[in-house]
């Protein structure tokens, strides 16, 4: 058997729709906690989790909806994916209709100053 460099399987590269969908997820979860300075390492690994359970079910969901169960064990996984997905989720501590705090005036212009700093050098490149 060859040597791989990378252990991703060529199917979960990112490029695929639930890569994708899984990529959103984690962005809209980091945004709903008030962004990424204000998530630690392990809130990071719990919003990866969720957002993979979330995506799964989604696709399960979906997938079954346009094809059709195989048989009642199929609903039963679904059913229990989509409840581990929720309670994930739910773990996560993400309010209904939570959105990322509004910045102050001070953290606004000091986050702009940071983006006309770095600009110049990435153009550079």
């Amino acid at each position: 058997m060859p040597h791989r460099s990378s252990p991703v399987s060529p199917q979960l590269d990112g490029r695929t729709l639930i890569a994708r969908r899984q990529r959103t997820l984690v962005n809209a979860f980091i945004l709903a906690l008030g962004g990424l300075d204000r998530v630690s390492a392990v809130q990071m690994a719990d919003i990866k989790r969720a957002a993979e359970l979330v995506a799964l079910a989604e696709a399960t969901r979906s997938r079954i909806m346009r094809a059709g169960a195989t048989g009642p064990g199929e609903l039963t996984a679904l059913i229990r994916l989509e409840g581990t997905a929720s309670r994930a989720q739910r773990a996560l501590g993400i309010k209904p209709g939570a959105s990322a705090p509004m910045p102050t005036l001070a953290e606004h212009l000091a986050s702009r100053a940071m983006r006309a700093i770095e600009r110049p050098s990435s153009e550079a490149e």
